[in-house]
Formats: C-alpha cells, structure tokens, sequence
C-alpha cells in the first residue's frame, strides 16, 4: 500500500514542470507526452502520427472539429425555446436562461477533474470514446426530464461528459499536423465550436415552432450517436510514447516508438492526481494566462449577445416568431466562417514572415501580430450591436454587429488557442485546459448578470462598456506579450 508521503511526492512530482516523464528539452518533445526527434517526418517511426496519411489526418481532424461543434451545439441547443421550456416545467424563463451557463460550468470542470488526466495516461482514442459515450444518457435525460432541477443537473452533466472536446482537440490536431500548418488545423475546430452557438438556435427556433422543444434534444442525441460512431471508426490512438535507449548509436537512428496508453490512473494514483493539479499551477503562466483572459472576455460577451438577441427580437418593434429568430442566428455563423482564416492562416504567414526575419528561428508570441486587426472588429461590432438594439433599428443592424464581432471572436480564438499550444507543445493539453476554464467560468457567468445590465442601464452603455474592455484589454496583452513574451517563458521555467 502506498504510504501518504509516497503519495505526496507523486502528486508533487507530476504537478511540477521537471516531473520525470517529460522531455527535458522543448525542441525535442511532442504534444503526446513523450519526445520527438528535430528530424523531418520522412526520417520519423512510420507508426508516428505525424507519417499518417492525409486522409487519415483529414478524417481525424472533421472529427474532433465535430466534437467541439456538438459540444458547443449541445450547449446553445435551446436558445430560442426559454418561453416554452420555462412553461413545460413550471419555471422562469430566467432560470431557463441561467441553465444555459449550468453547462457550460460543466465544460469548464470536465477536462481538468477527468478528460485531460485520462488522455495523458490511457491514451486520445479511449477517452474520446468514453467521453461521447457517457454524454449520450446525459442527452436521453435531458430530454425526458419533468421539472426544472432535473434538466438542470442534467444539463451540468450533459456539459461535463462532453467536456473533452474542449481541450483533447487542438492536442489531437498538434499531434497529426506539423507547425507550418498547425494554425489553420486548430482554427478549424475553433470555427466549428464558434458556429455552433449559432446553428443550434437556428434549428431549435424551427424544432420549437413545430414541435415539442424536447425534439431540439432528441436531434442532439442523434449528433451524439454519430460521433461515438465516427471516434470509434475515424479516430486512431495518436498518443505517441518515443522509446529511449542509453545507446549512443541508437540515439542516432530514426525515431521508434508506439502509440497507446502510457500507464494506468490506479497504477500511479498520486502522480494522476498531480495531472489534474497541473492546469491549476500552469494558470499562473502569464504568456497563457493573459491570452486565455482575452478570449474568455471576448466569448463571456458572445454569450450575452446569443441571450439578449432571442429575447429581444421576440419582443415590439420585431416580435419575431421562433423560427424567425433561429434564422437571425445565421448572420453569426457567417461571421464566423468567414473570420476563420485571420485566426489559422494569416497566423501562419505572420509567424513564417517573422521567423525568416530572425534566422528561422519561430516564437509563438510572433502570432499574436494577427490581433491588431481583430481587436478593433471586437469593440466595432460591439458597438453596432449595442446601439442598434437600444435604438430599435431595423433588424438587420444588430445582427451586421453581431457577425462582425463572431469574425473578430474567431480570429481570436484560433490565434489564442495555437500561440498557448506552441508556448508549452509537451503540456499542450494542459494549456487548452487553462483556456477552456477561463472562458467556461467566464461564459458560466454571462447569463447571470449581462441582460440585467443591459436593462438597468441601456444596452448603449453596456455594450460600449464590453467593447472599451475586451479591445483595452487585447492591445496592451498583444503588445506586452510581443515585447516580452519570451522572457516571461524563460522567467517562468517554460520552453524558451
């Protein structure tokens, strides 16, 4: 039996930055937890991730994008039906509004307490496969429930069994992809997670006009039946364990190893308990610290436009119908799409540009260069949104705004989550959690607090207010970081 001090030391060994199963060097370790080698892929283990196919890695990357998009749909997935929801189980639409950050309270804990440990150890595949297979009865239960508690507590759960996908995704796409292309992969699956909070109220408000609002459930449910399907099919094991060897000539020849689970959680129960303490020490890492606040801020305010937009177009001058107000949502996946590429190529280019300007020698901080831009987009469509809502202009305007902010929001998101991923590749999944719990506790909060600003004030003033924050916020954190982004790593005991 393991004795308390033994315990202590494997939570301590494994929450630290020098434990023993990580690389001591950054330009030799890959993002599945063991080392890779400085050779070109062509020179690499044909087992290794990297040597798949393309369609194989196209396969792998529709994949997990999908996750993130039934998630994140999941999650949205009954924006336009709080009246009839709030009436079915004899409750405020309010509450049925908040119900809306219960889950994403979910997705915020998820990967920290259970997902991320679990990758680390048994391997990508296997918990990708448990996480989508336990969301499937979170959905049945959702769907079927009879009182408010109920949906509540299922809704809670419904987000934290489906929390991998908040932070496996990026990990499995910087397993497969090498660096040159890794920001356009990862804004592909920030893109899908982003349009998705438009697409489900465009399909609830059609589901809710026509039929119960527990079918908007049920679809979700058939989303989630397909993606247990398509892990089990599409999505290989990518967890790469380099072998090591002592012998000098070995060490010489190209990289050999095996992909699959690196130990069990019973067999080290202290040092898997140190996994789930590490995003918490990695969360005072101020190159991801600033970053994962920025996009937090910018998707807390997402929230609140997917919250006030339903209730307001249901209301004089607009009094849309459900349906009306679900296509009303389209302007934001347009953003969205559209935005993708300031976050995944452009961030390539500006990091390729800059690096042959410092003799190949590529900085993750040279991607946040693609901000400037965006920043600006933020506050912008902030402001249009904002102030044509309180004016009661022609329905249009506000969903311009709208659109305008989810291309801004994207770009960020992609730009953000690949500059954290490349700051630490080893912890890669680590920093995907820091990010995910600050905008899941950030977006958890919106619901409580945004629609009563907006109507104790004016939505003029509050939306002014959020777009002078995220925009204050971004260009001092871009600039700063830019600057000393570097330093800070060295400071801070990161990759250099």
């Amino acid at each position: 039996m393991m004795s308390v001090s033994s315990a202590g030391s494997h939570i301590v060994k494994a929450a630290l930055p020098d434990a023993k199963d990580e690389p001591e060097k950054i330009e030799n370790a890959s993002p599945s937890g063991g080392t890779q080698s400085l050779a070109s892929p062509e020179e690499l283990d044909p087992n290794h991730p990297l040597n798949f196919s393309k369609w194989r890695k196209l396969g792998i990357l529709l994949t997990v994008s999908a996750n993130g998009f039934v998630a994140n749909y999941s999650a949205a997935a009954h924006l336009t039906a709080f009246p009839e929801i709030a009436a079915d189980l004899d409750t405020s639409v309010a509450s049925v509004a908040n119900a809306i950050g219960i889950s994403i309270l979910g997705l915020a804990v998820g990967p920290i307490l259970v997902w991320n440990p679990l990758s680390k150890t048994i391997g990508r595949r296997p918990t990708y496969l448990l996480s989508s297979l336990l969301f499937i009865p979170c959905v049945v239960w959702i769907s079927r429930a009879t009182s408010f508690n109920s949906f509540a507590a299922a809704r809670f759960f419904a987000g934290f069994t489906s929390a991998a996908a908040q932070t496996l995704p990026p990990t499995s796409i910087a397993d497969i992809y090498k660096k040159e292309v890794r920001g356009d992969k990862i804004a592909v699956f920030s893109m899908m997670m982003t349009i998705a909070l438009a697409i489900a109220p465009l399909v609830g408000g059609f589901v809710v006009a026509n039929t119960t609002w527990r079918w908007i459930y049920y679809i979700v449910l058939i989303m989630a039946g397909v993606q247990f399907v398509a892990f089990l099919l599409l999505v290989p094991e990518t967890l790469y364990l380099q072998d090591r060897s002592t012998d000098p000539e070995k060490q010489m020849s190209p990289v050999t190893g095996h992909r699959g689970a690196a130990w069990m959680p019973w067999q080290r129960p202290g040092e898997f308990l140190g996994l789930v303490l590490r995003p918490v020490v990695m969360s005072t890492q101020i190159v991801l610290l600033l970053p994962a606040i920025l996009a937090s801020v910018a998707f807390m305010w997402s929230v609140g436009i997917t919250i006030v937009a339903p209730q307001t177009f249901r209301e004089a001058p607009y009094e849309f119908s459900p349906e009306i107000i679900g296509v009303t949502y389209v302007a934001y996946a347009i953003g969205g799409v559209i935005g993708k590429p300031s976050g995944g190529i452009v961030g390539d280019w500006i990091v390729t540009y800059f690096a042959k300007r410092n003799g190949g020698v590529r900085q993750p901080e040279y991607r946040l260069w693609a901000l400037f831009p965006l920043l600006p987009l933020l506050l912008g469509g902030l402001l249009i949104f904002g102030i044509c809502i309180q004016e009661q202009t022609h329905w249009s305007a506000p969903l311009i705004g709208g659109g305008i902010y989810y291309f801004g929001m994207v770009g960020v998101f992609g730009i953000v989550q690949t500059q954290m991923v490349e700051s630490n590749l080893v912890e890669s999944m680590n920093s995907m959690a820091v990010f995910n719990l600050f905008k899941c506790m950030l977006g958890f909060a919106a619901p409580f607090f945004i629609e009563h600003w907006c109507t104790s004030e004016s939505f003029t003033k509050a939306y002014v207010a959020q777009g002078v924050v995220v925009s204050g916020f971004g260009l001092p954190v871009a600039l700063g970081l830019i600057k000393f982004g570097r330093r800070l790593r060295i400071a801070q005991g990161m990759p250099a």
